[in-house]
């Protein structure tokens, strides 16, 4: 009768490695793209802010584009 051992499994080399270039690229993109993404940023919190405003406008029955 043969008994079996488990095995443990092992890490992959080129799975790490993988992990590293993705971690490297994403700090590319963000570094490279800071200024898109500030503006973005900026956009969506100014629009979060008058959001509230526009509704009110709204109710009053007053177009939106006052």
């Amino acid at each position: 009768m043969s008994t079996l051992t488990p095995t443990l499994p092992t890490r992959n080399v080129g799975h790490t490695s993988l992990t590293v270039l993705a971690f490297a690229a994403s700090i590319a993109v963000l570094y490279y793209g800071r200024v898109f993404l500030i503006t973005v940023v900026i956009a969506v919190i100014i629009a979060f802010l008058l959001d509230p405003i526009v509704t009110a406008f709204v109710k009053l029955r007053l177009p939106r584009t006052v």
